[in-house]
């Protein structure tokens, strides 16, 4: 809606950046984005480094996670030795539990990462760099900050709604995303006028306050989740995000807030001399 694009597999996609609110009093609906982005990578190569694998940080049910059900290759030294094969690969493997700690920690590190640049971001502006329009979107500086605080609003709001739609037969799902595509151009519009209005009540000091009880809100969420719970999918509209899959997990949840933080933290034009 706001005007910016976003390139992936080579198209181009129309979106307002990844937030989805379906009403200006704060009944939200948002689309999340996988486990991903550079910061994911970093991880990655230091688990590989530490000698764990992909498989001791992916969660279970999670999109790209190995299947339970898959065989391992033996080698042909264990053609003979399958029991004790066996054996070994049961006390080795990483538990689901550990899979799922990981990535809680992770997710809990981003967040904490992006409340300390948010204070910065917040507390550094001057009146000029607020007013200031933001890069590819038709927010000033000052409703976008609000739009990086609202993204994890968002998140605490869909969290009882994957919750439930992953229990919820898959049919339920899909009619319930169907029906969310058939508004995107009504959303787009709620979506930007919401953080319009947002950034009247939320600014300065109170922005950051909102944002550090958020944050810690959902920190403390997603260290209570349980395996079978991060693991719980739902269907999302694919038209109102560039980020968006048919099917994400209640972890991709928990991480959309971070990635529609960085996403957007690039569109600030904080501190740019003449403004625009």
């Amino acid at each position: 809606m706001d005007g910016s694009d976003v390139r992936r597999d080579g198209a181009s996609v129309q979106s307002e950046g990844g937030l989805a609110a379906v009403a200006l009093a704060g009944q939200a609906f948002a689309v999340v984005a996988p486990v991903g982005g550079p910061r994911r990578d970093e991880f990655a190569a230091a688990v590989e480094a530490a000698g764990l694998g992909e498989r001791s940080w992916r969660c279970p049910g999670s999109p790209g996670a190995p299947s339970r059900s898959s065989k391992r290759r033996r080698s042909p030294d264990l053609a003979g030795r399958a029991g004790d094969a066996r054996a070994r690969m049961a006390t080795s493997r990483p538990s689901a539990v550990w899979e799922a700690r990981v990535d809680r920690q992770l997710v809990q590190a981003e967040m904490k990462r992006a409340r300390a640049e948010l204070q910065a971001l917040a507390t550094q502006a001057s009146p000029a760099d607020l007013r200031r329009g933001s890069a590819g979107t038709r927010w000033t500086n000052e409703q976008l900050l609000f739009h990086l605080v609202f993204g994890y609003m968002v998140v605490r709001a869909l969290l009882p709604l994957v919750r439930l739609f992953g229990r919820l037969p898959d049919r339920a799902g899909r009619i319930f995303a169907g029906l969310l595509n058939a508004g995107r151009r009504p959303f787009h519009v709620v979506n930007y006028l919401g953080s319009c209005g947002g950034a009247l009540v939320f600014h300065g000091p109170r922005l950051v306050r909102q944002m550090d009880r958020t944050v810690a809100a959902l920190s403390r969420k997603v260290d209570q989740e349980t395996e079978e719970a991060l693991g719980r999918t739902m269907h999302f509209p694919v038209d109102w995000d560039p980020f968006f899959r048919d099917r994400m997990t209640l972890l991709d949840v928990y991480h959309y807030g971070t990635q529609h933080f960085d996403f957007h933290r690039q569109q600030l034009t904080l501190g740019l001399a003449g403004g625009k």
